[in-house]
């Protein structure tokens, strides 16, 4: 099995890692953090029409270009790399992947070719309060009265609500998982109200109130939609995710090295020090490690296989790899590296936003023990 890039991918690597480097410094980045939408419209159609990647893991039928899931990945680790602001995660990935999974025909075609344009901006809303991915976090109430549905309850980190066309907002209509629906809401609709969190990674992360507001329509079965998402939709975004992570990881360590080389002290380079030289040995292997998991999730979810073990194995360790990439980045820079304005800073705070989205590790780590607990159980014959 050969988990590393395709021709094909080196490519499509190569051409955004070319790409960002002319749309998206760290200069950018911060001014993005201030800006009133918090991404360049420019760029953003750019990206929608010249390369095309909000179509990626769609069909062609619909507009896209049908890649898959490993594809995104390879494209992700350099939009990680590059902490590229704006909505092509929550509406080219968790948009995307919600529509195709739980979209009827008529649904998909009605907003796939929109989303792929970059004309409507799809935002999934699944989180609330608690910040789970379980099924008992989905609070939020769907009540049904002369064939229409009027939703109640508050989301919480939902990214880029504000410039949402559409949202897909997670709620439930009885008890258990498999009465939790998926509906389509217009953001600007009477009875919805968008705030923005104040987040340590400035990443235009809001919370939706939901006040009695009506559904435009249900996207895909009122009963069993739950078990669609864990299965097609949460898996996929989730690598895609880590993957990102990986490409900030990547980028941490760069800083270090460099940093390293040119920081003198005791008249040599810091990088000559032993104990510099384990924190950034310790780094590589982790970030290593990390990638050759989500490469191996990524590349099972793109054969159709069964991965939650591995999606749970590279979410934790992308996440763990990031943040300690990102802190020991700062131990090596010493104070320049916790100053507002340093390249370092910026990928920290990222770091440390990243890390619980999509589930902190340790939610993780237990998912891996259920799992291998699950197999270990004796065949009945």
């Amino acid at each position: 099995m050969d988990l590393g890039p395709s021709e094909t991918q080196q490519v499509l690597k190569r051409t955004a890692r070319e790409f960002l480097q002319s749309v998206c410094s760290p200069a950018i980045v911060r001014q993005m953090e201030e800006d009133r939408i918090g991404f360049d419209p420019a760029v953003w159609k750019r990206i929608c029409t010249e390369m095309g990647w909000t179509g990626l893991l769609v069909p062609e039928e619909y507009g896209g270009q049908g890649g898959d899931v490993s594809d995104m990945a390879v494209l992700f680790e350099e939009v990680g790399r590059a902490l590229l602001p704006g909505p092509l995660f929550a509406s080219g990935v968790e948009g995307a992947l919600a529509l195709l999974a739980l979209g009827s025909e008529e649904q998909k075609r009605a907003l796939l070719p929109q989303l792929v344009s970059g004309e409507k901006i799809i935002v999934l809303a699944v989180t609330e309060p608690s910040g789970s991915y379980e099924g008992w976090g989905v609070e939020t109430r769907a009540e049904r009265s002369n064939g229409r549905w009027t939703l109640r309850g508050t989301k919480l980190y939902i990214p880029y609500a504000h410039v949402a066309d559409r949202l897909i907002v997670a709620a439930r209509h009885g008890e258990g998982d498999d009465a939790i629906a998926f509906f389509l809401v217009d953001p600007k609709a009477p009875g919805v109200r968008v705030t923005i969190l104040d987040t340590i990674g400035r990443d235009w992360q809001f919370i939706v109130r939901l006040e009695g507001v009506e559904a435009e329509e249900l996207l895909g079965p009122e009963w069993g939609a739950w078990a669609i998402y864990h299965r097609q939709v949460f898996p996929q975004a989730a690598v895609i995710h880590s993957a990102a992570c990986i490409g900030g990881a990547e980028r941490c360590l760069e800083l270090a090295v460099e940093y390293s080389k040119q920081r003198v002290q005791f008249g040599r380079p810091i990088g000559s020090f032993q104990a510099l030289q384990h924190k950034m040995a310790r780094v590589v292997t982790e970030v290593t490690g990390a990638q050759l998991c989500v490469y191996e999730a990524a590349y099972k979810l793109a054969q159709g296989e069964e991965a939650t073990l591995e999606v749970a194995i590279a979410k934790a360790a992308a996440s763990e790899a990031y943040t300690n990439a990102a802190i020991e980045g700062c131990h090596i820079h010493g104070g320049a590296g916790f100053v507002r304005g340093s390249e370092m800073e910026l990928y920290y705070r990222k770091a440390k936003g990243a890390e619980v989205i999509f589930g902190h590790p340790r939610w993780h780590k237990q998912r891996v023990t259920a799992v291998l607990a699950e197999m270990a159980q004796p065949v009945a014959h």
